[in-house]
């Protein structure tokens, strides 16, 4: 990872990465989900309190527990 990083750095180019593991998360400059065809920034989505999934909020069924909304 840190070699294609410094060689989109020093080439002044894009890498596009597609993966599943969570820890790339750490280490990209920006971050899309794609669902539905959709790409969305990820810092819209909200995380399913019970398994953990990102959800789209607009799109997720949403319940007001005392203090706080939860994404479903």
């Amino acid at each position: 990872m840190r070699l294609l990083r410094q060689l989109a750095k020093d080439e002044w180019t894009t890498v596009h990465i597609v993966s599943h593991d969570e820890r790339l998360r750490e280490i990209a400059d920006r971050v899309l989900w794609l669902a539905d065809r959709k790409l969305e920034e990820i810092a819209s989505l909200e995380r399913d309190p019970v398994c953990g999934m990102l959800a789209a909020p607009n799109r997720a069924v949403m319940h007001e527990h005392p203090g706080k909304k939860l994404f479903f």
